[in-house]
């Protein structure tokens, strides 16, 4: 029997980096924390986003 934390139904398994410069990282954090969420929410906010939008479009 194994301990420790359950397996999740769809587990964040994936990475992705992108390179910024020093005012685009400075941009993207002052939104992360004006708006009071981690980078990671920020990110895939902005890619629901995108999909939505080209969703709409679509129709």
């Amino acid at each position: 029997m194994r301990t420790g934390r359950p397996v999740a139904e769809d587990p964040r398994a994936y990475k992705i980096s992108a390179r910024l410069t020093a005012k685009e990282l400075e941009e993207f954090e002052a939104y992360a924390k004006r708006h009071d969420l981690t980078n990671a929410e920020v990110i895939k906010r902005g890619i629901k986003m995108q999909l939505d939008q080209e969703k709409q479009k679509s129709q």
